[in-house]
């Protein structure tokens, strides 16, 4: 893949430098994992502590020093670490983990009550809770914000009309639902976020990871709980993680990693996936970032390297530059406008193989939940 291509993400995608050492402190052995933690600690200016001033407030000189994307690896790191150094600093992780495992712990509980509370629903573990309850082979070292959970097609119109009478919804959107151009919805579950998913991809919401019959593993079959099978976690860690964001989305590497540890990944299907999903070219620049981090088969980088999607690539920096572009302050309503039809255009023409006539049926209602959700 072209160096270009690379440098043109936005930076939320690319790992900095602080970002790096956190990964690799929190991913290589211990003995190498030791050095990259001193590295950072050098380069966030923690190497000459005096830890007797600070009077219990050890952790919060290194979490504040971090931005929150970065922030999320601290458990990892100290999982890694904790029986190799007597670091203070380190050290000070462990109420962070012990908080990560206590917060995921009530996570699981309310899903359990979710299951409980609709029973003959099959209900799929996503990202973060998949990680810390099927692949991690500890739960604290998985941060997590929310419940994601993904739902069967033939059974999420019953249960989101059952939901929409019980629980607040964050955001609107059934227009979009609709037109087809969403995959989740969020309500707010006792005080908690719960994103409740028909799709697992933002791109291709009417792709289906439940059609293929290896997709999923049972996690617990009385509670009918399930998670995706390791190298569709792997795909969807990918897809999902290689998209813009307000904070860096580098946890996605550590998922991989996460789940590559301890089961083999079928690098053919992964590729197949990409290919059948229109997520080709994120996969590619997922690949071409993880290769720094674990081990890619030589034939998966030989038939990455041959492939060109340069241009698919470039519509879709350009679309997320427009959407980062959209959220800059004294923009004209005009500006906004302008920049947004050419996001849904560049998207469309990316996803679809006849474009303009998606763009043109899907446009009105595009539009028309823009308005309806910016105004009202």
């Amino acid at each position: 893949m072209k160096q270009d291509i690379l440098n043109s993400l936005p930076k939320s995608m690319i790992p900095n430098q602080v970002q790096q050492y956190l990964l690799m402190a929190a991913m290589t052995e211990p003995k190498q994992a030791i050095a990259y933690w001193e590295q950072l600690k050098e380069c966030l200016g923690l190497v000459d502590l005096n830890y007797n001033e600070l009077d219990g407030t050890t952790l919060s000189h290194l979490y504040d020093k971090l931005d929150p994307g970065a922030s999320r690896l601290l458990p990892m790191v100290y999982k890694n670490l904790k029986d190799f150094t007597d670091d203070i600093l380190l050290h000070s992780i462990k109420s962070y983990y012990r908080y990560t495992w206590a917060r995921n712990q009530y996570f699981y509980d309310q899903v359990l009550r979710f299951a409980k509370d609709n029973q003959g629903i099959d209900i799929i573990l996503l990202k973060g809770l998949s990680s810390a309850f099927y692949y991690a082979d500890d739960s604290a070292i998985r941060v997590t914000e929310d419940i994601d959970i993904l739902i069967r097609r033939e059974q999420i119109k019953p249960l989101l009309k059952k939901l929409d009478k019980l629980y607040v919804l964050k955001e609107q959107y059934k227009l979009t639902r609709i037109t087809g151009s969403t995959h989740s919805a969020t309500f707010i579950y006792n005080k908690t976020e719960l994103d409740v998913h028909w799709g697992i991809l933002h791109k291709n919401p009417s792709w289906d990871v439940c059609q293929y019959p290896d997709s999923l593993i049972t996690l617990d079959k009385e509670k009918n709980l399930f998670v995706l099978s390791p190298t569709y976690a792997f795909f969807h860690s990918m897809a999902h993680g290689i998209m813009p964001n307000n904070i860096s989305t580098i946890r996605w590497i550590i998922d991989c990693s996460i789940i590559a540890k301890s089961h083999p990944i079928d690098w053919d299907l992964l590729v197949s996936l990409a290919k059948q999903s229109g997520h080709l070219d994120s996969v590619l620049i997922a690949i071409t970032l993880l290769n720094s981090y674990m081990q890619i088969p030589a034939h998966i980088l030989a038939h990455v390297a041959k492939l060109d999607v340069s241009i698919s690539i470039k519509n879709k920096v350009k679309s997320w530059n427009k959407i980062k572009d959209f959220e800059l302050p004294n923009r004209s309503f005009a500006t906004k406008v302008s920049d947004m039809l050419e996001f849904i255009y560049l998207d469309y023409k990316t996803r679809y193989k006849f474009p303009l006539l998606h763009y043109v049926i899907k446009l009105p209602f595009e539009l028309g939940n823009y308005i309806l959700n910016r105004w009202f």
